[in-house]
């Protein structure tokens, strides 16, 4: 039988990756919101599954609030396996009420795990 390595790159703990993920895009991005969705969000997930997030850009960023590479920048080279999905403020507050969107989906059945108003 084969052993799953837990996706915790440098970090002691799954919790300790997350939150290392976390204060990279904050620091780096000073984004809207990050909310998590998928197997992670669902409590579906394996050690080895990664961590799929929405950041919620600000709209003045330009390139910035659409640009996947840029948004995934921070946490390159982490170690932590991520999917980060940019998405413009405004996007967001259009599509978060539509029972057909992916965003509507992710505030369905994802956790929200930064608001820049609650600090």
């Amino acid at each position: 039988m084969q052993t799953v390595a837990p996706n915790t790159g440098p970090f002691a703990t799954e919790a300790d990756a997350l939150d290392g993920v976390l204060r990279r895009l904050v620091d780096e991005l000073d984004p809207e919101a990050i909310w998590l969705f998928g197997s992670r969000a669902s409590g579906r997930s394996r050690p080895d599954s990664d961590f799929d997030l929405l950041v919620v850009t600000k709209t003045s960023d330009g390139e910035l609030a659409t640009d996947y590479d840029r948004v995934y920048a921070p946490i390159l080279g982490l170690g932590v396996g991520c999917d980060v999905v940019p998405c413009p403020i405004t996007d967001f507050l259009l599509e978060k009420d539509k029972p057909t969107s992916f965003v509507h989906e992710i505030v369905r059945t994802g956790r929200k795990l930064y608001d820049r108003r609650q600090g």
